[in-house]
């Protein structure tokens, strides 16, 4: 939940990662990214999400539209470029 969602958004900031995407990226730079990234194959994009703190799921059974929609709101919010 939010709660413990904030918890680790602070732990990560105080060890000094990112915490939030960078300013003036579309939707569609994320998805891109996303396709070059260790956990993709051939392409396809390999999503590891969280049931709760310390249990992952990777799946690919996933809406790319919802996702590209998810990114470009995701990017639009951090400041990114109207795609």
């Amino acid at each position: 939940g939010e709660p413990e969602a904030s918890s680790v958004r602070e732990l990560l900031a105080g060890l000094g990662l990112p915490v939030a995407l960078p300013p003036g990226l579309t939707g569609e730079q994320l998805l891109g990214l996303m396709r070059g990234d260790k956990k993709s194959s051939r392409g396809r994009i390999r999503l590891v999400l969280l049931r709760r703190v310390g249990e992952a799921v990777l799946t690919t059974d996933f809406d790319e539209a919802a996702l590209l929609a998810f990114l470009e709101e995701a990017a639009a919010q951090a400041g990114g470029v109207a795609a």
